[in-house]
């Protein structure tokens, strides 16, 4: 696989992340967030020293989609090589062969 054929297969692969984490997850959110309380004690040329306390985190709940995958077996013909020939050197069409 080229590089461009592994960089479209990554895009495609993202956007169906994306695709299922957008619309086959359902996340409601409750409860009031607190931020905790920061002081700052002392400060002078030294570091000075953080406390924290309190603090609360809202209630999550997310219900996740079931999904079942099945498989089969293919078989599948793919293109090992490409062949290009070049045009022989100085080789200029005629008028007539323009037709």
């Amino acid at each position: 696989m080229t590089n461009t054929g592994k960089i479209i297969t990554g895009v495609v692969l993202g956007a169906a992340a994306i695709f299922v984490l957008v619309t086959m997850i359902d996340v409601d959110v409750s409860g009031d967030v607190e931020v905790p309380s920061v002081e700052m004690v002392g400060g002078n040329i030294e570091l000075p020293e953080i406390e924290t306390s309190g603090g609360e985190l809202p209630r999550v709940d997310a219900n996740v989609a079931d999904v079942d995958v099945e498989t089969e077996e293919k078989t599948i013909t793919v293109p090992t090589g490409v062949s290009v020939d070049s045009p022989e050197e100085d080789t200029y069409a005629e008028e007539n062969d323009l037709d």
